[in-house]
């Protein structure tokens, strides 16, 4: 199945001047990085834009680049080089800059003059991986891009035209209706969507259900004759199997399996040499899943997992049901965490959030190693009350340190959340963690750190369901002091009006607030020197609270 659209990409950086361009646009540049969330499409469109160059273009794994040698591959010289999966490189080293140290020394030794890396977003290492690249590329230009969500034409096109849907708008509507839009715009996602709800017939309720829905699916056999010659194990033992084979894949930084016995190939593990499998698993399951749509073939004998973000989905699941069993959560978190500060490591950030989501013991370690990973990489919709506090409380202390997600500007603001981050988090919003919330609005310190949380919270509270924001007491004064504090940045007072709108349109149809806020505006007992606040009020006002005899005014 054809599952791709030409993808757009915005410059990260760039400020005002940041637009969203076709990733083609971008061939003629010496050097550029290419980021998104897992799932997104970053290595299709490295293999889409290698194809478009033809001869003049190699596509190769940051693995392969590190690991072979250049003498056995004369082709990587004097060509474009798309490098995909510099995240997966960055193992739980003590310095998370030695994989991209590799990558360059290899690019000087090549002498290459044109490049191309891709990395999750989340494992990027900011202005510190941009200088490092500088060094190494012509006249020191580097592009860093993020490859934009797919937009609403992008969705319903792969959703009429490549998963063979009658309705793609009807789907997108209900979508949205079930509080899942924010998984539309990663093509991975999407899919496993449509996946899920074309075979069940029914609409999950969350993004763990949608990933279980989805493995489920991906590991029954669909061919008859298969599975009358195979036997098929049970399904859960084969999952088991499967987030075993995840695990060691990812932690233990296996490339890959070989299921037969007697092929000799040193960068893969046989499953055979697996001599004691855990309590939990067969010998006959593992070889079972090996078989499953959940791996793929590598090389000529072995197999990988589908797809990372899946691989950290089974894995976190495995492992949180051997800590079901008795394993201690402490061991299990130690084992995905650096040493020095114990902060998860980022190759292993994915697998720690579905192994939050699963597993109660382990939560709580992993809300404090990485609350900005356990929220986007994860599912947070079954944190108790108390641990959704912790978790509020976690990424207040951690913006202490820096920005919780996004990039910083020069000017201190962060450049913005995608939807999906705001969706990811949307359920740290409810009666029982409305006081933190109040908490964070009231405090209105204009220091760089306290600004990421209010950010962080404005953006969230910015999508979640009406129903949501009704029960926070006194959101309207909150938001509206924010708006009108000429202390706050420009970004965090317009990210506070839009809520307070929100709030304002529901409770009051004639918006009488919102008009003295507009005149205090206009008769400058409030700044706003770039006119962003005034635009946004007289684009909600008018004309239904604010009549045509007044617009000039």
């Amino acid at each position: 199945m054809s599952f791709y659209v030409a993808r757009t990409c915005t410059e990260v950086g760039a400020g005002a001047a940041s637009i969203s361009r076709s990733l083609d646009c971008f061939r003629d540049r010496p050097a550029y990085v290419l980021l998104g969330d897992p799932g997104s499409g970053k290595s299709t469109a490295f293999q889409k834009e290698q194809a478009a160059l033809g001869d003049a273009a190699v596509y190769v794994s940051a693995r392969d680049f590190i690991t072979l040698s250049v003498a056995s591959y004369p082709e990587w010289r004097g060509h474009t080089l798309f490098i995909d999966g510099l995240d997966e490189m960055r193992a739980g080293t003590t310095d998370m800059r030695s994989s991209l140290d590799e990558v360059r020394g290899r690019l000087d030794q090549l002498g290459c003059r044109s490049f191309r890396i891709s990395c999750r977003e989340a494992d990027w290492l900011g202005a510190n991986d941009l200088r490092s690249l500088q060094a190494v590329s012509p006249e020191s230009q580097v592009v860093v891009l993020r490859l934009d969500a797919l937009n609403d034409d992008d969705i319903a096109e792969l959703l009429s035209e490549h998963l063979v849907l009658d309705d793609a708008q009807k789907f997108i509507v209900q979508a949205e209706q079930s509080g899942l839009s924010g998984l539309l715009g990663n093509p991975q996602t999407l899919k496993l969507l449509v996946d899920a709800v074309t075979h069940r017939g029914e609409w999950p309720d969350s993004r763990l259900e949608i990933f279980e829905m989805a493995c489920r699916q991906m590991v029954a056999e669909q061919n008859e004759e298969h599975r009358i010659g195979d036997g098929v194990s049970p399904e859960d033992d084969v999952l088991d199997a499967a987030g075993y084979l995840c695990a060691l894949h990812l932690i233990a930084d296996v490339p890959g399996f070989l299921a037969a016995s007697n092929v000799d190939c040193h960068s893969l593990v046989s499953v055979h040499s697996l001599a004691e499998l855990p309590t939990l698993l067969s010998r006959e399951g593992v070889e079972r899943a090996l078989k499953t749509r959940l791996f793929t073939v590598s090389g000529e004998h072995g197999h990988a997992p589908a797809h990372r973000h899946l691989a950290e989905f089974l894995a976190g699941h495995y492992l949180a049901k051997l800590i079901g069993d008795g394993l201690p959560a402490s061991r299990v978190v130690a084992l995905l965490s650096r040493p020095t500060d114990g902060r998860v490591v980022t190759a292993l950030r994915g697998l720690s959030a579905w192994l939050a989501a699963y597993s109660p013991n382990a939560r709580g370690h992993l809300i404090d190693a990485d609350p900005v990973g356990v929220g986007l990489s994860g599912d947070i919709g079954s944190f108790s009350p108390d641990e959704k506090k912790c978790l509020l409380g976690s990424l207040t202390r951690l913006a202490a340190f820096g920005p919780l997600l996004g990039h910083e500007q020069s000017d201190g603001r962060v450049d913005d959340y995608r939807d999906t981050t705001a969706w990811a988090f949307r359920s740290l919003i409810s009666t029982d963690t409305a006081a933190v919330v109040r908490d964070l609005l009231v405090d209105l310190d204009p220091s760089n750190n306290k600004q990421r949380v209010l950010q962080f919270v404005l953006i969230v509270l910015g999508v979640v369901e009406s129903s949501s924001l009704q029960m926070l007491v006194n959101l309207e004064s909150h938001t509206e002091a924010i708006a009108r504090n000429s202390k706050c940045s420009s970004y965090t007072r317009r990210l506070a009006l839009d809520v307070y709108l929100r709030v304002v349109v529901e409770r009051d149809s004639k918006a009488r607030s919102a008009l003295r806020l507009l005149s205090d505006i206009h008769t400058r007992a409030v700044s706003d020197p770039d006119d962003d606040l005034r635009g946004t009020l007289l684009q909600c006002l008018y004309p239904a609270c604010l009549p045509t005899s007044d617009i000039w005014t």
